[in-house]
C-alpha cells in the first residue's frame, strides 16, 4: 500500500463553537445541522451548489449532543440533551422523552449517537470529566425500547456501519480505539479492535463511514481526520487548522463534500493565537460521498427496557 493521500480541511462557517459537535446532514432539508454542546446551541444551514446558507442558531441550553432527523422533515429532531433525549422543534420548544443517565451514579450525560437502516437509535452517554467507565451504549428500538447494549464504556463517541449494514463501528474515545461489531437485526456480534491511537495527546472522536465502505475518523488532539479501510489501513489524511477536530460528516447536494467541526475548549490563549479557526466549521472535497444521516423511526413513547 502506497503512503496515504493528503488533503486539507478549509473554513466555511467562522462562528467559534467552544465544543463543536455532532455535525449531520439531513439530505430531505438539505441542510446540514451541527451543535455547541457545551453552549447548547444548534445549528442549520442550507447548503446549495453555491455554498453555505445562513447559519440559523437555537440557544437552548446545554449540554446537547447528538442530533437525529425524524420521518417527517417538518418535525424537528430528537436531540441529545444533559441526561437523555428530547424532540426540538424548529421554534427551539423542547420535550424531554427519557432520561436513562439520570438513574446512574456519577455525574454523567448523553454523548453521541446515529441511526441504523432501519431507524433504531443508538445513543452512548460518558462521565462529564471522561471518568474510566462512567459511560454505556443504548440501543432505542423500532418498538421504542431503551436497553443498555454495552456496559461500561468510557467515553461513548462516534458509530457508523458499512454500506451493507452488516458491521457496526463504535469509538470509545476513552480507550482510543475503533471497535467493529458484525450486526445483525440490530444485534452486536463478536467485537474486533480496527484502530487502535496510540500517539501522545490523539484521541479518535467522532466519524463517518463513506460510500466505499472507509472509515473516516476525527482524531481530537492531532489536527486530522483519518480515511482507515474496513481492516483498520491508514488511506488518508485530512489536516484541519484546528488541533480538536471533533466529529465528520458529507454533506452537500451530491453528498461529497467532508463537513468537520473543531473545538476552543481546553486550549490556552496561545494556542488559540495560533488557531483563529478553533471551533469552526470546516470543510474539503476528499473525491468520495458519504451517506446522509438517518431518522429514527421508533415511536416517541420511549420505554426503560433495562
Amino acid at each position: 500500500m502506497g503512503p496515504a493521500e493528503q488533503f486539507t480541511a478549509q473554513c466555511r462557517c467562522h462562528l467559534q463553537l467552544e465544543l463543536g459537535e455532532g455535525v449531520r446532514w439531513d439530505d430531505r432539508r438539505g441542510e446540514l445541522v451541527w451543535v455547541d454542546v457545551h453552549r447548547g446551541r444548534l445549528h442549520t444551514a442550507a447548503i446549495t451548489d453555491a455554498g453555505i446558507g445562513h447559519v440559523e442558531v437555537l440557544d437552548l441550553g446545554g449540554p446537547l449532543t447528538a442530533v437525529f432527523p425524524l420521518p417527517d422533515p417538518g418535525d424537528g429532531w430528537l436531540v441529545g440533551r444533559g441526561q437523555g433525549l428530547a424532540t426540538l422543534d424548529r421554534t427551539g420548544a423542547l420535550r424531554e422523552l427519557t432520561a436513562p443517565e439520570r438513574r446512574r451514579a456519577g455525574h454523567t450525560r448523553v454523548n453521541d449517537g446515529a441511526c441504523d437502516r432501519r431507524g433504531r437509535l443508538w445513543l452512548g452517554s460518558m462521565e462529564y470529566a471522561g471518568a474510566p467507565n462512567g459511560g454505556c451504549l443504548y440501543r432505542i428500538d423500532l418498538a421504542g425500547r431503551l436497553t443498555v447494549q454495552l456496559s461500561p464504556t468510557t467515553v461513548s463517541n462516534g458509530i457508523g456501519w458499512s454500506p451493507d449494514g452488516q458491521t457496526m463501528y463504535f469509538i470509545d474515545s476513552g480507550a482510543r480505539t475503533v471497535t467493529a461489531f458484525a450486526y445483525r437485526d440490530g444485534e452486536l456480534g463478536e467485537p474486533r479492535i480496527v484502530v487502535q491511537v496510540d500517539e501522545a495527546g490523539a484521541v479518535p472522536d467522532g466519524m463517518c463511514v463513506d460510500d466505499d465502505g472507509c472509515l473516516w475518523v476525527a482524531i481530537w488532539g492531532a489536527g486530522e481526520v483519518r480515511r482507515f479501510d474496513p481492516d483498520g489501513s491508514l488511506l488518508a489524511r485530512v489536516a484541519t487548522p484546528a488541533a480538536r477536530p471533533s466529529c465528520c460528516a458529507f454533506g452537500g447536494p451530491d453528498r461529497d463534500v467532508l463537513y468537520i467541526t473543531t473545538a476552543r475548549v481546553g486550549l490556552t490563549e496561545a494556542e488559540l493565537s495560533l488557531q483563529p479557526h478553533a471551533g469552526c466549521l470546516l470543510a474539503v472535497d476528499v473525491g468520495v460521498a458519504g451517506p446522509a444521516a438517518l431518522p429514527y423511526r421508533g415511536p416517541l413513547e420511549i420505554t426503560d427496557g433495562t
